[in-house]
């Protein structure tokens, strides 16, 4: 599974480099490049949440609410058999299932990295390495 990183890193679940900690260190060096020393440990959390949206494939607000109301909408056609009414994505209920899927996306352990069960654990395995060569940067 190719998994795009900040900083224009790419890797191959199934085929990690061995120089693998060089090329995140480089990236995280590159990604904090100006940045005081005082703004560290921020910029280590930071790094970690881009890797966590980039590997989650992560859309602008807009794109992502255009996808779950074409998602919502599909979903009614095939249980319902009719066609939502625009108030159904003006409602709280609508509101709070765009919230849910935002803050799952952006958790660290999501089940969505990979399209099956071996590639969401290579995604996992190499998102934790990660996390380990940045905190210990």
């Amino acid at each position: 599974m190719i998994i795009k990183l900040p900083m224009g890193v790419t890797m191959d679940t199934s085929n990690v480099p061995n120089n693998f900690g060089v090329i995140i260190r480089d990236s995280f060096r590159k990604f904090t490049d100006g940045t005081k020393e005082e703004y560290r440990y921020e910029d280590k959390l930071r790094f970690i949440d881009c890797c966590v949206a980039y590997m989650s494939r992560s859309k602008d607000a807009d794109e992502a609410v255009q996808d779950i109301i074409l998602s919502e909408t599909k979903r009614r056609m095939s249980e319902d058999g009719e066609f939502p009414n625009k108030s159904d994505f003006e409602s709280l209920e609508f509101m709070s299932i765009c919230y849910e899927i935002g803050q799952k996306s952006a958790k660290l352990c999501s089940n969505e990295y990979g399209c099956d069960k071996h590639d969401n654990e290579a995604a996992l395995k190499l998102l934790a390495s990660i996390v380990k060569i940045v905190i210990n940067f």
